[in-house]
């Protein structure tokens, strides 16, 4: 939630950046705060995806639900939700297990495994970037960690990982509380834009 909102705060400061000019030396102010919120959300993002056995993250837990897949049957799962199955909104666990499982009983190991990939493959520039960057966990004696990168990540890579995590914890979040969904866009109090634009001068002033 909290990476969510640093992030509405850097696209409207983009925006501002895109719209004005800087005629003097304070355009450093605002590469401080861009290289702020990229080494704020890389972090946030390693914290989230981190595969070292002593985290507790996302990954982690999707790889533990997938080890566990027949341990939460749809019985225990109504079970632990409270639904006793004769209110109208019982309907609703009912659709969202189906989501998750294959034969109506357990949880579809194959389904679990392919969002793991989602998040580690298919972002795999992005969290290299993170292990040999930002947190320099290639050794330094082999050198420059950022020349084995083999490519600069952009801020749309980040956005696009930021998007599939939150969307795939949204989704197992409905195995938790059916219906409800968490919103990683709040919306910041009016007027806020304008603490970029007082820093800034306009190209028609």
């Amino acid at each position: 939630m909290h990476l969510g909102e640093k992030r509405v705060l850097h696209r409207a400061h983009q925006d501002a950046l895109q719209r004005c000019r800087i005629p003097d030396g304070t355009g450093s102010v605002h590469r401080w705060m861009l290289d702020n919120y990229a080494d704020s959300i890389l972090l946030g993002l390693r914290r989230t995806l981190d595969q070292n056995s002593r985290s507790f993250s996302l990954v982690k837990l999707l790889e533990e639900l997938a080890k566990q897949h027949s341990v939460l049957t749809f019985d225990r799962y109504i079970e632990l939700i409270g639904d006793s199955g004769t209110s109208e909104k019982s309907i609703l666990p009912k659709l969202f297990w189906s989501r998750f499982s294959a034969d109506g009983r357990n949880l579809d190991q194959t389904r679990i495994r392919a969002d793991i990939k989602r998040l580690l493959a298919d972002h795999r520039i992005v969290l290299t970037y993170i292990d040999r960057v930002v947190a320099h966990r290639q050794d330094i004696a082999l050198g420059d960690p950022r020349e084995s990168v083999g490519a600069e990540i952009s801020w749309s890579d980040l956005d696009r990982l930021f998007d599939d995590v939150t969307e795939l914890f949204n989704e197992y979040y409905s195995l938790v509380n059916p219906g409800v969904h968490v919103d990683f866009s709040p919306v910041l109090p009016a007027g806020y834009q304008r603490a970029f634009r007082l820093m800034m001068a306009n190209d028609d002033s």
